[in-house]
């Protein structure tokens, strides 16, 4: 539950606008189903890539084309498979992107594929390579559905909409979908962003409403290099009133001081079965059960993160005094923290409270 508060940091660092290369993208929709899990919080499908077989996240919130790290590039640039077309310069490196890849789902197939290479590797126990966009699905004007009741996407031309509500729903140039929806009793646009593993996402104050603060560390290969890293803040409002078409349920926004878009994230998309039709641009949608409650994240004062196969304090209330940003886990219950078990460590400590915890700490310095 925590890594909701951490893909809120990170996402500020994501890029987002993938430009399509000038050569020929012969990758196409076809229709087919694919299963998916959730894990952590995050939408993963199994693809082959150049006939390595990766899992990649499946990000609606990801501009037309995935982005992918080293692991599925060949490093040496003169290599003539793949050509690079463009380059952006992020907190994290220069994200290049290339074509000449091959892909093979069920869902979507072909060859000269555009993706992006970002030379970083934003944590040792990430269980996942990259992204995966449908924006291919979004332009072949097919229907997609989104079952989360059996975890599966399928890619079709005519679903049964027995028993599913209508949704008003636009489509953007870089291939991402917008749902309309009142947050608060206010109506907005929200990136249909499967992605992001908060509810939502957003620039939102009221002070009516229970909020929890947070301080956290940006720009993860900072960190990495021992280089001062921008401090972000974060707040959580709890139980707030949301409304999709007539029906209310209750949920966490988080504030998003530093973005430019409402985003609607996983935790909320996974409440519910979605159809996509990319030709008439239309959404629909069923609820899975008959809880107004959208699960709420977890009340912690802390957060550690994995970074360069150290254990990061890397998110803290304000408030809380005994470890700071940056400070590096060092010990856990007098066990040295290792690349064997630094994932599990993790994992523990991102759902506790630390206050009676014996810790080591390496201070941070800068």
């Amino acid at each position: 539950m925590f890594s909701i508060l951490l893909t809120f940091i990170n996402s500020c660092e994501k890029i987002r606008n993938i430009v399509s290369a000038a050569a020929k993208d012969e990758t196409t929709a076809k229709n087919g189903k694919m299963s998916f899990r959730v894990v952590n919080d995050k939408m993963i499908i199994t693809s082959l890539i150049s006939s390595q077989k990766v899992d990649l996240i499946f990000d609606t919130g990801a501009s037309n084309h995935s982005l992918n790290d080293s692991l599925l590039f060949v490093k040496d640039e003169n290599n003539q498979r793949l050509k690079i077309k463009t380059a952006a310069k992020t907190a994290d490196g220069e994200v290049k992107t290339y074509i000449g890849n091959n892909i093979e789902t069920n869902i979507v197939s072909g060859k000269n594929s555009v993706a992006s290479y970002l030379p970083f590797d934003f944590g040792f126990c990430r269980n996942y390579k990259g992204l995966f966009s449908p924006g291919y699905i979004v332009e072949s004007e097919k229907q997609m559905f989104l079952n989360f009741k059996e975890n599966y996407v399928e890619v079709g031309d005519n679903f049964d909409l027995k028993s599913y509500e209508e949704i008003p729903m636009r489509k953007k140039l870089s291939g991402m979908i917008e749902v309309k929806m009142k947050v608060d009793n206010k109506e907005n646009w929200y990136t249909f962003d499967t992605g992001a593993d908060t509810p939502f996402i957003q620039k939102f104050e009221n002070n009516k409403y229970k909020s929890d603060n947070y301080i956290g560390l940006g720009g993860v290969s900072g960190i990495a290099k021992n280089k001062k890293t921008p401090i972000r803040d974060i707040s959580f409002y709890r139980n707030v009133p949301v409304m999709l078409n007539k029906h209310l349920y209750y949920s966490d926004i988080a504030n998003g001081k530093v973005v430019s878009n409402a985003n609607l994230g996983l935790r909320f998309i996974k409440e519910f079965n979605w159809i996509f039709d990319f030709k008439n641009n239309k959404l629909y949608f069923k609820k899975l059960n008959t809880s107004k409650i959208i699960e709420p994240r977890a009340d912690i004062n802390y957060g550690a993160k994995d970074i360069d196969n150290k254990l990061v304090v890397f998110l803290k209330k304000p408030n809380q005094k005994l470890f700071n940003l940056g400070d590096v886990i060092v010990k856990y219950n007098n066990v040295f923290v290792t690349s064997e078990n630094i994932c599990a460590i993790k994992d523990e400590l991102n759902n506790k409270e630390w206050k009676n915890l014996n810790l080591v700490i390496s201070k941070n310095t800068n």
